[in-house]
């Protein structure tokens, strides 16, 4: 007992809540996530991989998001960590600033106890825990958008100076770099001073509007290269919200499967209890300026996700940025001390929270290791099953290919997902470039904008080509010979995806020369 004591003490579940017990206690969780990424036994997801290949041609945007995430995916590579557990470092890194700032917000807006609790109820979400541990586009989006949110309440609420202006410039700024999403925010956040009358004045001021071109600055790239590429990104985005006609069944089920899974990732019971305090004490909060702060950047855009669930499926990540309120408003809620059932609330509440994300928690970190002791991996119940494979995948193709001629001269072209190509990109032995064969007219992903440089039927390949996927009609055109070889590749899984692909050897085009021998 008075080991456990000492523990909570240490890590800041007892005592004052100050920044010296949060820093502790965030150190102590960012250090056990990093030591999880080298015992985490399954490889990169396919996005890792594919923002990794990002990584690897660095430029000023890309097919589907604005290029941060790429150009932290630079950084990794140009230091050498081009291995899983270094890949997803900077995952860790990043959700521990997020808890940090979150800390940091609940604390200038209520009180140290209150940011305290928030950021514990935020670290034990499932999402937060994926977020720290996959390195996608949500690790970085969120460490600014938490950022913008504490410089926005320094600046505007409590008055502060330059130093946080600055802040509030580049942080939404390396937002927008990151995701579409951010350019929300400053819409939000004028909504926020017209609706308050003491900062209404704001708006009138010419240094508002000022700071907000400075953020859209940093995309002045971006948008080069996107008008350089037909604005493939704006069209990519775009097409996420075409509307389409699904019957009333389809209607309810994206509804209630979208419902659910939010409140699987933020945690049932914050989830349900935050959705539950809005419908009731909705009036309450709109007279508290900072709790009308954090409605405003959550509940409107969580409700139009709903509304959008109903016409299409929804990502559960799509609205992670709104989330963030909910932990710093249901907390400051069950914390407050005017009513005086509030202290028997706040226990049934925290005590639920904390058992069912830590079960969520627990049954996430073990399960990988729990399917392989049980020989599951594969199987409907393998959430895990897009991870499997890839690393066979790789070993059989680069095998195949040592045992061509000249094999040292030999292209990787793949007909296939992109995530036939970046996964064998990352797990084939040296990392080898990996191209496209290139598709008319179409694009798709990165690697249909990349192919376009790509000198088709120049150099000798091996085509690896996914039976799931359309054969080209035209193949023989571009090269002198194509063979198909005897060799398969055949990965099955008890349900779901399956890894078949059949391979070519196709040889490049030599003036007076139209076929050769079989390899």
């Amino acid at each position: 007992m008075k080991f456990t004591i000492k523990l909570f003490h240490l890590l800041g579940l007892k005592g004052k809540h100050d920044l010296g017990q949060t820093i502790r206690f965030v150190t102590f969780v960012t250090t056990l996530r990093i030591g999880y990424l080298f015992y985490f036994p399954l490889s990169l997801v396919g996005d890792e991989s594919y923002y990794w290949e990002w990584g690897r041609q660095l430029d000023w945007g890309y097919y589907s998001k604005p290029p941060m995430i790429g150009w932290l995916m630079g950084a990794v590579h140009f230091l050498g960590a081009d291995t899983a557990p270094l890949v997803r470092l900077p995952a860790s890194l990043l959700g521990g600033g997020i808890l940090l700032f979150t800390y940091l917000l609940g604390r200038s807006m209520f009180s140290p106890k209150v940011g305290f609790f928030a950021m514990v109820f935020l670290c034990l979400s499932p999402s937060l825990s994926v977020l720290s541990l996959v390195f996608t586009i949500d690790a970085p989006l969120l460490f600014f958008w938490s950022l913008s949110l504490l410089s926005f309440w320094k600046i505007f609420f409590e008055n502060r100076g330059r130093r946080w202006i600055l802040l509030l410039i580049v942080s939404l700024g390396l937002g927008n770099l990151t995701k579409q999403m951010t350019l929300i925010f400053p819409l939000l956040g004028a909504i926020v001073l017209l609706i308050d009358p003491g900062k209404r004045h704001f708006l009138r001021l010419p240094t508002f509007w000022l700071g907000w071109l400075c953020t859209l600055l940093f995309l002045a790239p971006t948008l080069w290269w996107n008008q350089q590429h037909d604005w493939i990104t704006v069209s990519h985005t775009a097409s996420h919200l075409r509307s389409s006609s699904p019957d009333i069944g389809k209607r309810l089920s994206f509804f209630f499967e979208f419902l659910l899974a939010e409140g699987f990732i933020i945690g049932p019971v914050l989830f349900f209890a935050s959705i539950l305090y809005f419908l009731r004490n909705c009036s309450e909060m709109w007279k508290h300026s900072g709790k009308r702060f954090l409605l405003l950047f959550s509940f409107p855009a969580i409700a139009l996700f709903l509304i959008l669930s109903l016409n299409q499926r929804v990502n559960p990540n799509w609205p992670a940025v709104f989330y963030l309120p909910f932990f710093l408003l249901t907390t400051s809620h069950f914390l407050g001390d005017e009513k005086p059932f509030r202290h028997i609330a706040w226990r049934r509440f925290k005590i639920g929270n904390l058992v069912s994300c830590g079960f969520l928690n627990l049954t996430l970190y073990s399960m990988p290791f729990l399917l392989n002791a049980l020989s599951l991996e594969g199987t409907k119940f393998d959430l895990f099953k897009r991870m499997r494979g890839y690393n066979q995948y790789a070993q059989e193709v680069m095998q195949i290919k040592e045992k061509l001629p000249n094999s040292d001269d030999i292209d990787l072209l793949v007909i296939g997902h992109r995530y036939d190509l970046c996964q064998l990109a990352f797990h084939a032995q040296g990392q080898p470039r990996v191209h496209s064969f290139p598709k008319d007219n179409l694009i798709s992903s990165q690697y249909d904008i990349w192919s376009s440089t790509y000198s088709l039927g120049q150099r000798n390949a091996l085509l690896i080509y996914n039976i799931s996927h359309l054969f080209p009609v035209d193949l023989d055109q571009h090269f002198a010979d194509v063979v198909h070889l005897p060799e398969q590749i055949r990965i099955p899984f008890a349900s779901g995806k399956q890894l078949f692909f059949d391979l070519y050897y196709a040889k490049a085009k030599i003036q007076g020369e139209s076929s050769f021998d079989n390899p």
